[in-house]
């Protein structure tokens, strides 16, 4: 069972980073190489700071909520939806970071047993 989730993790952290690394050569933003899980829940409030789309504050805020009480399965959700919202380049590349971050997250829980995490990766697989 760990090996494709090994690889649908591995498809994730490719996409994340494909993101980053086409946004920064669009724009020159510098980008974060990565985002601890530990600093995501502030770093999150400050680059959305100013975000006036309440859609987009709802989406940050329920990620923000996840993260700190460590649902990464509903982390993951939260800012795989918010990477369909219309973006800056600086946050697409903060949250394309943190969904690395999160990604590794549940990783270790899969490793560790957690079914729940299984069943999210594998249902994310299904969908691409």
């Amino acid at each position: 069972m760990i090996g494709w989730v090994s690889r649908v993790f591995q498809a994730q952290f490719v996409a994340a980073l494909l993101a980053m690394t086409v946004l920064s050569g669009c724009g020159g933003v510098p980008f974060p190489e990565e985002v601890s899980i530990e600093n995501a829940p502030a770093v999150l409030r400050e680059t959305f700071k100013d975000t006036k789309d309440q859609g987009i504050r709802t989406g940050v805020d329920l990620a923000i909520r996840c993260i700190r009480g460590k649902n990464y399965t509903g982390a993951d959700r939260a800012l795989n939806s918010l990477m369909t919202q219309k973006l800056t380049q600086k946050q697409t590349g903060i949250v394309a970071a943190i969904v690395i971050s999160v990604g590794e997250k549940l990783q270790q829980a899969i490793e560790e047993g957690d079914i729940g995490a299984a069943q999210h990766m594998q249902i994310k697989s299904l969908g691409k």
